[in-house]
């Protein structure tokens, strides 16, 4: 009699075993739903709430929904705007926020083991954010911070040194300009010559073909006016130029000048010229 009970609880002992593989375990479930989950969330709690097998005992092919809280292990972060290519972010979700996700599991009998797809309901995990350590494209400062205060401090700081310096730069020039009759004064290499200008008014433009215009020039206000009153045309060596007079009125507003260099337009053409001073 006690032989007889023995082998049928053996008998049954050896059906269960056979069984318990038949089927995935919430354990096998739950390890798989971790697996997928990111590094800077942990699985709290895990339930299946139901299991249906859509196969058959030779393919099993398992779908189980469950339930799960899910906790944060650190501070997470979405993108806010660049500026002066910083890249400003915000804290999205604090380092121990719970939450429950939901989704379903989709377990195949392959080669003797259980292979898990596993679909999270929606995007709950991917709309907490991301760790500060993930933003690697740019510098990135958070919002709120001692870093984004010393940040437009530095921003401002350096405006206002722009903005001292143009200050200043523009006064220099318009002393320069002031003083613009004494510094045309001398002889200016030009794109296509070379200009002389004396201090009696008179001015000599040697071109690099041989020729020489002269005149007059002084200066009015922000502009230097000249009067052409001739033009030296060469000949050739050892042969007298020929002379040809004729007034010539140009204007030309100052655009830059100091003592080594000065810039001009003229009025009525816009066109620009240039030179430095040689002596």
């Amino acid at each position: 009699m006690k032989k007889g009970v023995f082998l049928v609880l053996a008998f049954a002992a050896l059906i269960l075993c056979s069984c318990s593989g038949d089927k995935p375990t919430t354990k096998d479930l739950k390890t798989a739903l971790i697996e997928t989950l990111p590094g800077f969330v942990e699985l709290e709690d895990f339930k299946i709430k139901a299991s249906q097998n859509f196969g058959n005992e030779v393919d099993p092919n398992y779908g189980s929904r469950f339930q799960a809280e899910i906790v944060t292990v650190t501070d997470l972060y979405k993108k806010d705007a660049v500026e002066h290519n910083v890249q400003f972010i915000r804290l999205s979700t604090t380092s121990g926020k719970k939450m429950d996700i939901f989704g379903k599991i989709q377990s195949a009998l392959y080669q003797g083991s259980w292979k898990h797809d596993v679909q999270i309901d929606g995007n709950p995990i991917q709309n907490l954010g991301i760790p500060l350590n993930q933003f690697s494209s740019i510098r990135c400062i958070v919002r709120g911070s001692v870093e984004e205060t010393d940040f437009y401090s530095e921003i401002k700081r350096k405006e206002e040194e722009r903005i001292a310096a143009e200050a200043k730069k523009a006064e220099e020039l318009r002393n320069n300009i002031r003083n613009a009759e004494n510094l045309f004064i001398g002889s200016w290499r030009a794109k296509h010559g070379l200009f002389k200008r004396n201090s009696d008014g008179t001015y000599t433009y040697k071109f690099d073909n041989g020729g020489e215009a002269f005149g007059n020039w002084y200066v009015e206000g922000d502009y230097l006016m000249t009067i052409q009153k001739g033009y030296k045309e060469f000949r050739g060596e050892g042969k007298e130029p020929k002379i040809r007079y004729e007034k010539i009125e140009q204007k030309y507003i100052i655009t830059y000048i100091d003592k080594n260099n000065y810039s001009i337009k003229l009025v009525n053409t816009g066109d620009e010229y240039s030179a430095v001073k040689i002596e």
